[in-house]
């Protein structure tokens, strides 16, 4: 899972800061990402219309869950093609 599919998943299920998407990542990737990793990636977002910083953190917005399927999609296509090429 990507970084930025991660983030756009987290927050689709609940609003978070950066310090708890950082504290999140340590469960999914057995690490935290890096605040040099969130943020810029949090600033895109917010730039790009995708989520709205909000009193209780980030919230995704409609154009984010549009953008959060492409993700998914494009890792479905990844995994598909590396299922293949292991077969």
């Amino acid at each position: 899972m990507t970084a930025k599919l991660f983030i756009l998943k987290t927050i689709k299920e609940e609003p978070c800061t950066g310090y708890r998407l950082k504290k999140l990542s340590k469960k999914y990737f057995g690490k935290e990402l890096s605040t040099g990793t969130i943020y810029p990636i949090l600033q895109e977002f917010d730039k790009k219309g995708l989520i709205k910083k909000t009193d209780k953190g980030y919230k995704i917005l409609k154009k984010g869950k549009y953008q959060l399927i492409i993700y998914i999609n494009n890792a479905f296509d990844k995994m598909q093609m590396l299922e293949k090429l292991v077969k």
